[in-house]
This record gives structure tokens, sequence and C-alpha cells, in this order.
């Protein structure tokens, strides 16, 4: 199926795309493609300051396009603020469903990578986001959008929650890894339960998005109200030393998932070894009952100790032979 304005046929433009953490990385960048293809987009987020900044550049690629850009203050962890979101949506578009809901809010939170010394008060902000949160904006948004019934294009409603690879990778040790492993079954059994809904929800197509390690303001370690815990620097030492996918790398992965029709929609690094194969191993485990493995290292993070010839160069001699 072919794109039309640069965005996945199946969406259907003359509905609202709702966005959470829409105002930075991935989020941002999806509104930026919807707003050009001329779809009202409502972008929420915790932090007032990115929700101000993005609205002021947004704005101008919706007038140009002759569109709407609605900011939403946000903060997914409170049901209150995600309610009230639903209902500035449902005020500003009146006469409009929202034909994709792109559930994407997450942190990697300052718990560190570790079971054994991670304090459990720096595990429950991360949680209250990647899980809690996801599930506040389900429970907010989809049952209307259940009751609206189905769009009058015929189209899907498209809901895209967005987790890890390392939801279905162990990469890394520690409360966010956990979360996002948590985020996952909740997408499976939000996909599950709109099935058993039958004809009610069959005008809902759930996805959930694995996406690789990727150098965007995510690497700031935002904490659950949105402020940055560190510098920019490790998002541009990941730039710089190449290789390493952007939110346009991550976004157009996206968007061929969606096109394809994916249920799961991994979005693998260049200098990653595919998810696909790994999960193979994980599998293994499971079935024969059997200590786990760590995966290989995303290529992206293995740069902090290898440069991109030496990373390929290993990769090469690892081939297969692990998977």
């Amino acid at each position: 199926m072919s794109r039309m304005h640069g965005i996945p046929a199946v969406l259907d433009r003359n509905g609202v795309a709702v966005i959470t953490g829409g105002a930075s990385g991935f989020g941002y960048e999806v509104a930026t493609r919807l707003l050009k293809s001329g779809m009202a987009v409502a972008i929420l987020d915790v932090s007032a300051k990115e929700l101000r900044e993005a609205q002021i550049r947004l704005s101008i690629i919706a007038a140009e396009a002759k569109t709407v850009i609605l900011p939403v203050l946000c903060n997914v962890t409170k049901m209150a603020d995600c309610v009230g979101a639903r209902a500035k949506v449902d005020a500003a578009f009146p006469s409009k469903k929202i034909s994709f809901l792109f559930n994407n809010a997450g942190i990697q939170g300052k718990a560190g990578m570790s079971i054994l010394t991670g304090a459990s008060e720096h595990w429950k902000p991360i949680f209250e986001v990647n899980v809690f949160g996801v599930l506040n904006i389900i429970q907010a948004f989809v049952p209307k959008i259940i009751e609206d019934g189905p769009l009058p294009s015929g189209l899907k409603t498209h809901v895209v929650t967005t987790s890890s690879v390392v939801g279905l990778l162990n990469h890394n040790i520690g409360a966010y890894s956990v979360s996002k492993m948590a985020t996952t079954a909740v997408c499976e059994q939000f996909a599950i339960e709109l099935e058993g809904l039958g004809e009610r929800a069959l005008h809902i197509f759930p996805h959930s998005l694995h996406p690789t390690v990727a150098a965007t303001n995510f690497m700031m370690n935002r904490d659950s109200e949105g402020n940055a815990q560190i510098d920019a620097s490790i998002k541009e030492m990941l730039l710089a030393k190449g290789g390493t996918s952007k939110a346009d790398d991550i976004v157009d992965g996206l968007f061929r998932g969606l096109d394809a029709g994916d249920y799961y929609i991994i979005v693998d690094g260049k200098l990653d070894l595919p998810t696909g194969l790994q999960l193979s191993n994980r599998f293994a485990d499971q079935i024969t009952q059997g200590r786990p493995r760590k995966p290989e290292q995303l290529g992206a993070l293995a740069q902090f100790g290898w440069t991109a010839d030496q990373l390929k160069e290993r990769l090469a001699k690892i081939g297969k032979s692990k998977l």
C-alpha cells in the first residue's frame, strides 16, 4: 500500500491524531509529519516549557497546511489529566473522530541498571509513566473511541503504544527494561481484550511499537514531571559516532509497520543484530527451561566501547551463530 502525503495510507487524515509525549522525540516527529499532511493534531506533554516551544514551531506548519495543532498540558500519571485531555480534544474537534492515538509518553528515569542496588523509590516514577501512564491513556480515550464507532471513511482507528526493544529482550538490567516488559504485556492484553469485544471494536487496530535506542531528548533522562536529569552530551556523542538511529528513522519504521498491518512494529538500528533473531534465543530458553541469556548489545549503545568499524567487524564475526 503506497503512502499518501508522506504518511501511512491506512491513516484517516480527516480524523484527529492524539499524541502523548508530543513535544519532543518520536511524538514531535509524528506530529510534524501528520500536520504537513493536513491532519488535525493534539499533542499532550507534561513539560509546559517544551509544549510551548513545540506549539510555536508546529503552529507554523499547521498554518501552512491549513490545519490545527492543539497543545494540551497533561501528566499521564494522573488520570484526571488524561480525562481532561480527552475532554479538550473533544471540545476542540467536535465534528471529528480520533483516527490515530499515539500512546507514546515514557521516561528512562534514574533507577540505574541493577536489581540488587536500584532503590525502589527510583523505580516507582518509571512505572508510573511507562506502565500506569499507558494504562491511563487507554482508559481515558479508548472507551470513547469504541463508543464513537467506525470512521466514516471505513479506515481503522490505529492505537499505537510505544514500548521498546527492551520490552521484548532484556538488553539492560533494571527498572526501565522491566517497565517496558510490562508495557508490552499491557499492549498484548489490550489487543486481546479488543478482540474479545467483537464487532464493537472491529474498527480499532492496536499496535505495539518497539524501537531501538535513538538519539533524542529521551537520552536526557526526563523525570515524570518532564525535567531533564542530565545534559545532552550522551545524545550528542551517539550522533557524532554515527550509526545511531534518530527520531525520523524510528518514525519511518513506525509508518512502514502501520502500512504493513503489523501488530509488533520492531524498528532495529542498522548496527543492531535483528531483534527477531534474538527473540529465538529468549523463547528457546523458556521452552527448555534454561537460564536466560543476555541478548547481544544494541549496536548504538555498543559504540560507547567500540568505533562503528570495530562494531561492524565484531558483528560480522558473531553472525548468526549465537542466534
